[in-house]
């Protein structure tokens, strides 16, 4: 299990790499499972799909549900990649959350490189 710090973003200004620039807003830290992997990558540009659960405090209403989804998503996707040409080889994280019941999340995370 490790931490990880949750952070709404509030404005879209700057594209991948630059998403450090827009406003965010600290929202909570949650206890997340260590990454398992449901897909082995398929080629040399596939990092593969990884799973992880994350439990909600208790109390948590539905709106700050939905804005706690978003926020992880928001924090585990992207990429830092800052390259001004293509087949660099950086990795892109995309992130999906699903509710599996009323306080478990599934994390749903596909890497891939830029080749």
């Amino acid at each position: 299990m490790y931490d990880l710090h949750c952070y709404a973003r509030k404005t879209h200004k700057y594209r991948a790499g630059w998403t450090g620039w827009d406003d965010w807003d600290y929202l909570t830290t949650l206890r997340v499972t260590p990454l398992r992997s449901a897909r082995e990558p398929l080629g040399f540009d596939d990092g593969g799909t990884y799973v992880q659960y994350v439990r909600l405090p208790a109390g948590v209403n539905r709106k700050a549900k939905a804005r706690i989804i978003r926020s992880i998503e928001d924090t585990i996707s992207g990429t830092g990649c800052k390259h001004q040409y293509d087949c660099c080889g950086c990795a892109s994280h995309r992130a999906t959350v699903r509710s599996i019941s009323r306080r478990d999340l599934l994390i749903h995370t596909s890497v891939s490189f830029n080749y």
